[in-house]
């Protein structure tokens, strides 16, 4: 008899992992829910299965600590648990002057934004090719798209995960493990929109619903799409498209703060094959983005 395949989500017990956990469940997915804290998963898992007949599998896990991502591909092994589907979504940011923070909190991020999400893919990936179709979900962030003063490093982990996943999702093309790159904004803490009409108001379009970001991320790996949420990114013959997927500001807000001014960006309009070409600066909003964070610090 062929064992159950799971979903393995990192970062679970909160935030955009508890979410993926819930939708993933009421598709009768079997879920690994894995983060540090035993008491929200637990609650996560009883939760899931009073609700669903699906399997739940609790790993309390550190993946900020070394050699972390291999450590956890082990005990998944060892428990005999296949993985058809590996949504990296732990991670975390600080933020403030570079040279303040410190170094050990720093190094902390990036091996859990980077380090460990390169050693749990490796490591699974057999595992992913195994038990095909299998899927890769990683959710970087709008923040590697450009510099970010006052959050340099974490923006510089960010981008570093969306190129590699991005690549890897090139490698991956012929085979049957898809692999979705998920670049959300700013996240709506607990869902509620509160912290969105608190902040600058010419910024509030950027926060993003956790329930959204999953949902766009689902439609994707159906797609087979790469993703920034509100915004589907697409190569076509060598060229890079961004097609407005919801909100036009979102992708007038990335235009100005992604691309330098000697770049073009094409718009896809979702009504036709039509392509539009943009150019935008972005030195002024990168300007008032360090003000902005400066003043926050």
């Amino acid at each position: 008899m062929k064992s159950p395949s799971f979903a393995l989500i990192t970062g679970a017990s909160q935030g955009l992992g508890r979410v993926f956990a819930r939708a993933l469940a009421a598709r009768g997915q079997n879920v690994i829910l894995v983060a540090r804290s035993r008491d929200k998963l637990e609650s996560l898992a009883n939760e899931l299965r009073s609700s669903r007949l699906m399997l739940v599998e609790v790993l309390e896990f550190d993946l900020a600590s070394p050699s972390a991502g291999q450590r956890l591909a082990r005990q998944i092994r060892d428990r005999k648990l296949p993985v058809n589907l590996l949504v990296n979504n732990a991670g975390f940011g600080v933020r403030g002057e570079f040279r303040n923070i410190a170094l050990q909190r720093q190094m902390e991020m990036l091996s859990l934004n980077n380090a460990a999400i390169v050693e749990l893919t490796y490591s699974l990936l057999p595992s992913l090719t195994e038990h095909a179709p299998a899927g890769i979900i990683n959710v970087s962030s709008t923040a590697g798209f450009q510099p970010v003063p006052y959050a340099s490093l974490y923006a510089a982990t960010k981008s570093f995960l969306t190129s590699f996943s991005l690549g890897l999702q090139e490698e991956l093309r012929s085979g049957s493990v898809s692999v979705v790159t998920l670049c959300p904004g700013r996240i709506l803490a607990g869902g509620h929109s509160e912290e969105a009409k608190n902040g600058n108001r010419r910024f509030g379009f950027v926060y993003q619903s956790p329930e959204k970001v999953v949902k766009d991320a689902s439609v994707s790996s159906v797609c087979k799409s790469r993703i920034c949420t509100g915004l589907i990114c697409l190569a076509e013959s060598g060229r890079m498209f961004w097609r407005s997927n919801s909100n036009c500001d979102l992708f007038d807000f990335l235009c100005r703060s992604a691309f330098p001014k000697h770049q073009t960006l094409y718009e896809r309009r979702n009504g036709g094959d039509s392509v539009t070409p943009l150019r935008r600066s972005c030195t002024s909003l990168l300007r008032q983005a360090g003000a902005l964070l400066g003043k926050e610090h």
